[in-house]
């Protein structure tokens, strides 16, 4: 059971790759915990992201979700900055 976990814009430049696949295990499904948010800090701990913690916005399955968003296997999740550009 896994989640993908795509990235973009200057996450993506952060991290080095446009996406990853995370295991979920099976406690994390029966239980429900696994949260956006938890997914989160997990991930901007491992990648050094916190700078964007106050611009990031989330994704699932292609809609726009906050931090208290359960996840389960088969979601994608995608951790979006704002682009600019003219």
């Amino acid at each position: 059971m896994k989640i993908k976990i795509r990235y973009f814009a200057m996450i993506k430049e952060a991290v080095g790759q446009a996406e990853e696949w995370r295991a979920i295990t099976a406690d994390e499904q029966e239980s429900g915990e696994l949260t956006v948010g938890k997914l989160e800090s997990e991930l901007f701990a491992r990648y050094s992201l916190e700078q964007f913690r106050h611009t990031v916005r989330f994704a699932v399955n292609h809609q726009y979700v906050d931090r208290s968003t359960k996840l389960q296997a088969g979601d994608e999740l995608a951790l979006i900055t704002p682009v600019s550009g003219g």
